[in-house]
């Protein structure tokens, strides 16, 4: 029976979120940078999450949005320079500030290797090495397409992505490969050899992918493809900027094709019958630039693709377009939740000693606000240690391994928030960004 294909105008059909399960974790990222946003999304993928592209300051449709879904937990993925305090506080003020968690390095790969650690608790012996440009006032366009299409692989794979930069492995990327016990790496881009000899001095070993940067976007696109052996779907980005490349992470463990030009649709659309030659393919989801996004869907329309497999077309603004996909792929993301409960309980033997290395590293940070309380004895630096002792007595006196993680998580979001914010602490900001870079 030939199924019935849509074409869903969003800025025509409000989101009901009523929907969705009665409570959810929620995680918002910086539309400012494409770095974040992808390291995000492998981490909402991987526990079933839903990612918000936001804005510096929210607006107001969004919390209204992140409100409504009745969040049990808010993660703030990304610095004050990229998500502001006064967003953070908001969300703190509606929710209560226990429900609203900050994960954040002083750069893009310091963030990276905070994700990677509080949503792999359980430890990982695969992870994801990609190489990025440090933080600048531009985006380069290839290079995030790579980034992008790592995250995915990461996606499929359910294992963290690092973003490093091509000269060596930074200080604390090392550091949380040992904490992950990551024993393999893919590494994507033209790295420096002292990258390799610094994995190998951990006894980490690795598979390399080098060339430009927009070949290993189709060489890792083909490979996922390849290995489309469960039932998922096609997400097709018609892609002008970075943004709409970033739009085809939405679909946890989805596969994507990005298309940039019009020129490429009668080759896209050889792909979309081979791949769903497969079965596996739940449906077929087309995003991006209107125009060209309009002409992929009545080209497949054309072939008859739609008897088989639901195309639809989802247009709008980027947060209405995140939560429609996420609509349409939610039965994927309540399988990720359950499984992710389960492997919860075949863990707890591992989970308990983390929560005492959380103790200890609650200890650890809160010995250092103390030391910069002495050295720099300010109103806002008080503050900080007021609220700090508060966190580090709740860290220690946790009984599970998630509450010690929060409360430590917290307490590494004050010490950097400090040193970020304050000119006297220039020196401890140095050497904190030298040992993420």
């Amino acid at each position: 029976m030939k199924k019935t294909t849509l074409l869903i105008f969003l800025f025509l059909m409000p989101v009901f979120l009523s929907n969705l399960a009665k409570a959810t974790e929620v995680m918002i990222a910086t539309s400012i940078s494409y770095a974040d946003f992808v390291v995000a999304s492998v981490a909402s993928s991987k526990i079933g999450t839903y990612p918000y592209f936001v804005e510096k300051h929210l607006t107001t449709e969004t919390l209204n949005e992140i409100l409504a879904s009745n969040p049990s937990k808010v993660y703030i993925i990304g610095g004050p320079a990229v998500i502001s305090e006064e967003s953070e506080n908001l969300l703190k003020a509606k929710l209560g500030k226990d429900k609203v968690i900050r994960i954040w390095g002083m750069t893009r790969y310091g963030t990276s290797n905070e994700v990677a650690k509080y949503f792999w608790p359980e430890g990982s012996e695969k992870a994801i090495l990609v190489w990025d440009l440090p933080d600048l006032p531009y985006v380069n366009f290839d290079v995030s397409q790579m980034v992008i299409a790592a995250a995915e692989e990461a996606q499929n794979e359910g294992i963290p992505l690092l973003l490093i930069p091509f000269t060596h492995l930074p200080k604390d990327t090392a550091e949380t490969l040992e904490e992950l016990g990551v024993k393999e790496v893919k590494i994507y881009g033209n790295v420096h050899a002292k990258v390799f000899n610094d994995l190998e001095k951990l006894n980490i070993s690795y598979e390399v992918m080098k060339g430009e940067p927009i070949k290993i976007v189709e060489t890792i696109q083909a490979k996922i493809r390849e290995r489309l052996n469960q039932a998922k779907p096609l997400v097709i980005a018609a892609v002008a900027n970075w943004q709409e490349g970033l739009v085809v992470r939405a679909a946890p463990g989805g596969v994507s094709l990005l298309v940039f030009s019009e020129d490429e649709i009668p080759n896209v659309v050889e792909k979309v019958g081979n791949i769903i030659q497969t079965g596996n393919v739940t449906k077929i989801l087309i995003t991006g630039k209107p125009e060209l996004a309009e002409k992929i869907y009545n080209a497949l329309i054309k072939t008859g693709v739609n008897e088989s497999v639901p195309v639809i077309w989802v247009t709008g603004k980027h947060l209405r377009v995140l939560k429609e996909i996420h609509e349409q792929v939610r039965e994927t993301i309540q399988n990720i939740v359950q499984a992710r409960e389960a492997k919860i309980q075949q863990i707890r033997e591992r989970l308990a000693e983390k929560l005492q290395l959380y103790r200890s590293r609650c200890e650890e940070v809160s010995k250092r606000i103390r030391e910069i309380l002495v050295t720099n004895p300010l109103p806002t630096i008080q503050l900080i240690f007021n609220e700090s002792g508060e966190m580090y007595q709740r860290c220690i006196q946790a009984r599970n391994y998630e509450i010690a993680q929060t409360q430590l998580q917290v307490l590494g979001h004050l010490e950097k928030l400090a040193e970020w914010k304050l000119p006297e602490l220039e020196k401890f900001r140095k050497e904190r960004i030298e040992r993420e870079s």
